[in-house]
This record gives structure tokens, C-alpha cells and sequence, in this order.
């Protein structure tokens, strides 16, 4: 007879084409630090992350208590373990929590009616309810029908008794996060160390702001709450981790409070001991840009600083309760990282109430030309908890939605010797009474455009002729658009493809999508292209039609010099070394240890170095010089650490690569290795302004 009451407590991540949710298991380790914590001669506990794992385990022993966490990347998966754990093990309570779970009435009807063997549902936060209705459970002996007759209170719990659906007042949130015990100081996460997975940690927990498409919006999330083991977390996980450079955040707004500039001088305290983290993954605050600016100096470049617009339009986000925030003010912050080497990334949604094309492609023009860094640009999904999701505002704004697959979130998995193929979606809103589908298609295909010529400033010197000609960049990237049918045969080919993936790679139904997927499994398993139809667009671009766009931008360039009647023989020469100079920092770029040399009458660097609105022709050089094009340690490190997560052998990978990373980091740096007769150590005179040790490692 077990000594010790066993619990499991798993979240769960596909691991078919690839592992898909790639961050330690932090949430139900937090659950299961609090229950230790507080009964630790009572329990005995496991976390688990893949299905495989969990899968052996169950094979040897039966777990009293099991817990899911449920997300939308992995509910499916979790819920086809839960079904055959009950049917194997009627006894073992089956417990879910997370923030996939509805908000009204009728949401609520529709799950417990379909997920029938979940036993209990914990709402909100888990710490506190979770062990309060174990200690209820153990009261009971752990039987699930005598609790439930008993009519017993359960806080922030839900649950199905005599087919009515129970369920109770939310339980307080915690006034911090101190009263929280850490997951990796109890040491629950050090099966873990030896996985590819990036640690994840919360400084805050919760969101002041009320956005109607964010399952944070509600006011249950509107207190924020700080950690103050933060310090003691890191430097346990800077002395642990093996296989990645990267540290993700959990916070909804890091760099908002003035406690995060404490934290973020004791990261880099951290990257100067132990070179940890090199990457840092996080939402950064959507207001208080000083303090975020601030926050990101101090982190030599390691940070991403994101800029969540949505849109421009007010009337836009004035349906989705945002407040509208100021171009100008975002620009400053654009500006600023850029001198502190860090990115910078605004979030647009396409598809929002009382969006249309022209005020998308307006938010994309603000956006672009605003220099406001990376844009991604994401379709509007409808998330559970979210204030968009409810059947009213479905209604009120006319939303058509299908599903398409989650990118790799799919697999075949085993469990009690049987197989059974599981698939998360995502239900995508790709129409409203203010956007035609038609229209949803057209926007995704600018939205390619700007994905690949513009984020991760892969032709950023030709972006800085158009700011020298006092011409919108959005306006070259549409005039490029506008050419989309006379594009080459292999540009054509993706372009008509990602579109094609918009049409055809969506079901009306999950029971359609699961069904397509099981049909045609091993074609899906087996395509290295993967199903997220703009990182692979990209990767395509970058990887495989790398000579047909260079040679695109270098023509539509040139149309544009003529049409604004400053083409002459120095720039015919200036963009041939350009077009070349461009090609050679992006060639070969998964073999870092290749050098390319190449001599040049152009110093390119002046294009980014001197005062902006300067004639790029005067950076024509007295005489040629010798560049060296190269990739530093600090790129191969960041490089590698990345392929280990993400691999580096299909479309899938690649496209992984190109999303997550700074796409700079995967461009030749650029150095003078000497003049064109040979001689070393070469200096530029005639470029006063010029900083030839500029790198180009802009973003």
C-alpha cells in the first residue's frame, strides 16, 4: 500500500513534426510547488511535458490525482490522454485548469456536454483552489461522486453532477507571488535540465488592461502581482541550464514597473557571470515606454521590445476596448532600442470588429514607415475567455470563422498499447460585416509582402534610399505588390501557393479538421513545409527563391530611381555593387563558418551611418576596398542554440528559425579587410561620417 497520495501533473506539448510548445511546464509546477509546500508528508509528485513520458508512467502506476493543463495548443491532446486513463482507471480523478475553458453560460454547456470525463474544472488560479479541492477530495477518499453529492463549496472550481453544470465563486487571486513557493527551488523542474525546453518564469502575474480579445481581459486578471523569489529563480536556473541560451518571461507587460528595472540590472548581472540569457523572450509593457526603454538598455540587446498596436484604426480599437496609442510615442521607442541593439516588434490583428482592407494596409503604413520594427501580423483567433469569443459579439459583428490545425501541434501518440493521432486548431474569424473574405485574403497577401521584405530588414538599404528620396517604404512594398502577377515563375508559384493554403488549409469544423488530418496523416507527418502558412511563405522566400527576390527589389528599385529622375550612370554602378553586396551577407547563411571577401566602390555602411537624407551616391569611395563578410561569435552561439530547439533540416525548421530569431542575426556581418591591391588594415578617408566597424547588425 502507497505511503504517499501520487499525483501527476502534466502539461502536455505535441511532439509529432516537432516539439511544439517548447517552455518548461511552468504552470502546473507552480500547482504542484504550492501542494508540496504545504503537504509534503501527504504527497508524491510528478510533472510531465511529453506524451511519451507520461505515457511510461501510466503504464506503471496509477496515479490518484491527475491534472491537465489546458491551453489551445494542447487541449485535445490532453483530453484523448484523459479518456483513456479513465477508462483504464475509473478511480483516478481527472482535474483540468487553464484559460481555455469558456466564458458564458453557453460555452460552459457546450464543454461539459462534450467532455464528459473531466471530473473537475479549476477556474482562474490554480495554486490555492487546486489544493483545496484536493484536501476536499482526500476528506472524501478521493471519491469523486461523494464529494460531488455532497454538495460541498468548491472555489474557482466547476463540475458536471446529475448533468447540471456546478459552478462556484471564483477564490481570491493571491496578493503576491511570494506566497507562492518556486517550482524550481523545490527542485520540481530538474528532470527537465536536459531537454531542449526554455525555462519559463513569471516576475508578474496578471494584466491591468481590459482587451476584448485577450483571455486577460476580464477584470479577474485586472491585479497585478510581482515575485519576489525572482532573483533566487534565476540564479538556480543560470546555474542549471545546459542546452539554451534563452530565458522566456511569462509577464503580460515586463519593463511597465519600476521593480522590473531591478530585475532587469540583475539579468545582466547574470549575462556577465554565467552569459545567461543571451535571448529574452517576454511581452513588454504596453504602456510606460520610458521604463521599458530603460528596462532594455540594461540587457545588451537580449531583449525584444513589443508594441502591442492591434491596429491604428480608432474606431478599431475602440471595439476591442483598447486605448489608442500614440505613433509618435512608439516611434521614440523604436528609435531607442535600435541605438541599444535590441528589436523592437508591433503587434497588428487582422480581421478585428470594424476592420476593413484599407484601414489594415492604413496600420500597416503607419506602422512601416514609422520604423516601428518587426510587424507581426496575426489573424484574429477566437480564444476562449475572451470577450470577442461570446455568442453576442459574434452576432453584433457578423464573425465567419473556420479552423485550420494549429501549427505543429499534431502527432501520433500511444498509451495501454493502443495508437491514436491527436490535433489542436485554432478557430480563425476570416470574415465580419465590415470584411469580406475576399478582402481577408488580399490583406494576408500584403501581409506576406511586408513578412518577407520588410521584417528582419533583410533589404534595409534600399528602405534607406526610399527615405532619402522622401518616398514611403509601404508604398515600394505595394508597388512591388502591385506587380504580383508578373512576378517570376518561382515568386508566382509561392505567392499563389500561400494563398491557395488560406482557402484550403481551413475546415468548417474541428470534427472536419480531425478528420482530414487523420486521413491523411502521414502526409501531413511527413511534409517538412509544416502548416503555418506565413513562416513557411518566408522560409521559401529566404531559402529558395532567395536569387528571384534579390533580383525583384534590385528592378522595382530601380523603376523608382528612374521615376523620380535621379538614375545616372554612378547609381547604375552603386545598385549593381548594392544588389551583390546585399546577396553575399544572406548567402550560404547555415554555414556560419564560411567567409566571403569581395572588393566594392561603394561604402555601403554610410547608408545607415551618415545623416539621413544624404545623396547614397556619396558614398562612392576614392578607391575600392576589400570586405570581409563573416559571421561573429555571438551570432553562432545565438545560432546554434536555436537549431537545437528548432532544427535546421525543412521549411518547417527554417521557418521556425526566421520567426523567432533576429533576422539579422542570420546575416554576414561586414568588415574592411583591405584595399583592392592588397594592402591591410585599410582606413576610409574620403568618409569622414562613416564608421567602418559598423557590423550592420541593425534590425
Amino acid at each position: 500500500m502507497r505511503s504517499k497520495i501520487l499525483l501527476y501533473l502534466v502539461d502536455l506539448t505535441h511532439t509529432g513534426p516537432v516539439i511544439s510548445s517548447d517552455v518548461f511546464p511552468y504552470g502546473v509546477a507552480m500547482v504542484g510547488a504550492y501542494l508540496k509546500a504545504h503537504h509534503a508528508d501527504e504527497v508524491e509528485i510528478e510533472i510531465f511535458k511529453f506524451p511519451n513520458d507520461l505515457s511510461a508512467a501510466l503504464e506503471k502506476r496509477r496515479p490518484d490525482i491527475i491534472g491537465f493543463s489546458n491551453y489551445s495548443w494542447n487541449f485535445y491532446l490532453s483530453y484523448d490522454f484523459a479518456e483513456r486513463i479513465k477508462k483504464r482507471f475509473p478511480e483516478t480523478v481527472i482535474v483540468f485548469g487553464g484559460p481555455n475553458y469558456g466564458l458564458s453560460s453557453l460555452e460552459k454547456e457546450r464543454f461539459w456536454k462534450e467532455y464528459k470525463k473531466i471530473d473537475f474544472y479549476i477556474v482562474g488560479e490554480g495554486e490555492v483552489s487546486f489544493t483545496k479541492l484536493f484536501l476536499k477530495l482526500k476528506d472524501y477518499s478521493f471519491n469523486v461522486s461523494a464529494l460531488k453529492s455532497a454538495g460541498e463549496v468548491l472555489g474557482s472550481c466547476d463540475y458536471l453532477y446529475e448533468d447540471k453544470i456546478i459552478c462556484n465563486e471564483l477564490t481570491p487571486r493571491v496578493k503576491s507571488l511570494t506566497e507562492l513557493p518556486s517550482p524550481y527551488l523545490l527542485g520540481l523542474m530538474d528532470k527537465f535540465w536536459d531537454t531542449s525546453l526554455i525555462p519559463l518564469i513569471a516576475t508578474t502575474r496578471g494584466c491591468p488592461f481590459t482587451c476584448a480579445m485577450c483571455s486577460e481581459g476580464a477584470s479577474y486578471y485586472n491585479k497585478v502581482v510581482h515575485n519576489e523569489l525572482f532573483f533566487q529563480e534565476l540564479a538556480y536556473i543560470a546555474n542549471h541550464v545546459k542546452n539554451t541560451t534563452i530565458l522566456n518571461l511569462s509577464d503580460a507587460n515586463f519593463g511597465m514597473y519600476r521593480q522590473d528595472i531591478d530585475k532587469a540590472k540583475v539579468i545582466a548581472q547574470f549575462q556577465l557571470s554565467h552569459g545567461y540569457p543571451k535571448s529574452l523572450l517576454t511581452a513588454t509593457g504596453k504602456n510606460q515606454k520610458e521604463k521599458v526603454i530603460e528596462v532594455a538598455s540594461l540587457l545588451n540587446g537580449a531583449m525584444v521590445v513589443f508594441a502591442s498596436l492591434q491596429s491604428t484604426d480608432e474606431e478599431v480599437l475602440e471595439n476591442i476596448k483598447r486605448s489608442n496609442i500614440k505613433i509618435e510615442s512608439l516611434k521614440g521607442v523604436a528609435d531607442a532600442t535600435k541605438i541599444q541593439d535590441s528589436t523592437t516588434v508591433t503587434e497588428l490583428i487582422l480581421g478585428l470588429p470594424g476592420d476593413t482592407i484599407e484601414k489594415h494596409k492604413k496600420s500597416l503604413k503607419d506602422t512601416v514607415d514609422a520604423g516601428l520594427g518587426v510587424v507581426r501580423m496575426y489573424q484574429l483567433i477566437m480564444l476562449f475567455q475572451s470577450e470577442l469569443n461570446t455568442p453576442e459579439n459574434r452576432e453584433k459583428y457578423k464573425m465567419e470563422t473556420l479552423y485550420r490545425i494549429m501549427p505543429r501541434s499534431f502527432g501520433k501518440y500511444e498509451l495501454f498499447n493502443e495508437e491514436f493521432i491527436s490535433v489542436e486548431s485554432e478557430e480563425i474569424c476570416i470574415a465580419t460585416k465590415s470584411m469580406p473574405y475576399k478582402d481577408h485574403l488580399d490583406c494576408r497577401e500584403i501581409d506576406l509582402v511586408v513578412e518577407i521584405l520588410h521584417n528582419g530588414s533583410p533589404f534595409l538599404e534600399y528602405w534607406y534610399i526610399c527615405d532619402w528620396l522622401g518616398y514611403s517604404w509601404f508604398d515600394f512594398l505595394m508597388q512591388i505588390y502591385e506587380q504580383r502577377n508578373k512576378f517570376s515563375p518561382e515568386l508566382k508559384k509561392l505567392f499563389d501557393g500561400f494563398r491557395e493554403d488560406n482557402k484550403t488549409g481551413y475546415w468548417k469544423s474541428y470534427q472536419e479538421l480531425k478528420k482530414h488530418v487523420t486521413i491523411e496523416f502521414d502526409k501531413l507527418i511527413n511534409n517538412s513545409d509544416g502548416t503555418n502558412e506565413m513562416s513557411k511563405a518566408k522560409a521559401k522566400a529566404f531559402f529558395l527563391c532567395r536569387d528571384e527576390l534579390h533580383s525583384l527589389m534590385k528592378e522595382q528599385m530601380q523603376i523608382l530611381l528612374k521615376k523620380q529622375n535621379v538614375w545616372d550612370q554612378i547609381f547604375e554602378l552603386f545598385l549593381d555593387e548594392l544588389d551583390e553586396f546585399i546577396r553575399i551577407r544572406k548567402t550560404n547563411v547555415l554555414n556560419y563558418e564560411e567567409v566571403y571577401k569581395k572588393v566594392f566602390n561603394f561604402d555601403f555602411a554610410a547608408l545607415i551611418n551618415i545623416k539621413k537624407g544624404t545623396d547614397p551616391r556619396k558614398s562612392k569611395l576614392s578607391q575600392p576596398l576589400e570586405f570581409e563578410f563573416y559571421f561573429d561569435e555571438k551570432q553562432i552561439e545565438i545560432y546554434q542554440s536555436y537549431t537545437r530547439i528548432y532544427g535546421k533540416d525543412s521549411i518547417d525548421a527554417l521557418g521556425r528559425l526566421l520567426m523567432r530569431t533576429r533576422m539579422t542575426d542570420m546575416f554576414r556581418k561586414v568588415r574592411v579587410s583591405g584595399h583592392a591591391d592588397g594592402k591591410k588594415n585599410a582606413k576610409v578617408s574620403d568618409s569622414p561620417e562613416t564608421n567602418m566597424e559598423t557590423y550592420y547588425s541593425y534590425s
